[in-house]
């Protein structure tokens, strides 16, 4: 099962409902850079924020960022926003 979120801030939007209704996360998360209304390396920052809010024990879910720059500096920012893989 997956869920696609069309942009930040609903994908946000289903990790907090999956936690408030399971206890759990996503085991991994495919998050594209460029989205409307919240880019992914800010959800990134507001998922990863709310997960250890509400409990700094869970595991947290393996994050790649998709996205089709491939400057250092886009790498560098994605890590800095908390995804594991660019």
């Amino acid at each position: 099962d997956c869920d696609s979120a069309l942009d930040g801030r609903e994908a946000l939007n289903f990790v907090k409902k999956r936690y408030e209704k399971f206890q759990t996360t996503y085991s991994l998360i495919l998050m594209d850079y460029c989205m409307p209304v919240c880019n992914g390396f800010e959800a990134t920052i507001k998922i990863r924020k709310f997960l250890n809010q509400s409990n700094p024990n869970l595991k947290q879910p393996f994050i790649v960022c998709l996205t089709s720059y491939t400057e250092n500096s886009f790498k560098r920012e994605a890590q800095e926003a908390g995804m594991d893989y660019f």
